[in-house]
């Protein structure tokens, strides 16, 4: 970033937007998503807090920074 002068970096919408439907439609295939009351869920059921795979994977999948999908400042 000090490089190339950017001073802030934001995920595209439409990104993000691809990004949780993808998570959710695996959080729904989970133990996560049964009926039980916990604190990473909403009161409306929503899981905001938990990653639905292995901690390699997301380790993985987060290793590398795509540019392509945010906005620089």
């Amino acid at each position: 970033m000090q490089s190339n002068n950017v001073k802030t970096v934001d995920v595209m919408p439409d990104a993000q937007e691809r990004y949780n439907r993808r998570l959710h439609a695996r959080l729904a295939q989970t133990v996560w998503a049964t009926d039980c009351n916990a604190w990473y869920k909403t009161r409306w059921g929503k899981n905001t807090t938990l990653w639905p795979g292995f901690t390699v994977e997301f380790r993985w999948r987060t290793r590398r920074f795509d540019p392509s999908v945010y906005v620089t400042a």
